[in-house]
Formats: C-alpha cells, sequence, structure tokens
C-alpha cells in the first residue's frame, strides 16, 4: 500500500497510477494529513455478472424450480377487485 497527497495525485497522475501497474493493489490518497480516498486496481477480466454474484449482490436461478401452481380458468372472475387493483397500481386510491 502506497500512500500520496492529492496534490502529488493532482501534479503527478501517472506516478501514482503507475505505482498501480507495478503491482500496489490499494493506494491511499491523503489530503492535509488525513487518509481521504482509496484507489484499488479493477479486474477487467470480471464479466459484470460475475463481479455481482461474487458480491452477492446478484443471485442466479435455482436449477430446479418449484412448479407453477394451476390456472382455475374456471374461477369466475370479479371485475370490481379487477378495477380496485389497476387504482391501487396507478396510484388511484
Amino acid at each position: 500500500m502506497k500512500t500520496f497527497t492529492k496534490r502529488d495525485l493532482n501534479q503527478k497522475t501517472a506516478e501514482v497510477l503507475n505505482a498501480l501497474e507495478l503491482g500496489e493493489d490499494l493506494i491511499i490518497i491523503t489530503e492535509r494529513g488525513e487518509e481521504k480516498y482509496e484507489i484499488r486496481r479493477r479486474e477487467p477480466s470480471l464479466d459484470p455478472l460475475e463481479r455481482l454474484r461474487r458480491s452477492g449482490m446478484l443471485i442466479p436461478p435455482s436449477d430446479n424450480p418449484p412448479p407453477m401452481p394451476p390456472i382455475d380458468y374456471d374461477r369466475p372472475r370479479n371485475p370490481e377487485r379487477v378495477d380496485r387493483l389497476i387504482d391501487e397500481m396507478k396510484g388511484d386510491h
């Protein structure tokens, strides 16, 4: 881990980024003596979906999902209920 000042980042950007190229995983940028920012190497080889999977933000679908319940086509429809649901979806309630 290397540390650079905010001024160094501004005036010697190529040098700061070169440190990442030479193998640094993390660079800390300080401002007035306090650690304020981090610059990390990005893994460009990772597919965006794979990155989401690894972070836990994407859960792949199940290989064996439960079957859909059967649809009862003979059940009578209630037009008032349908209208109420549509109004709720529109926000007219």
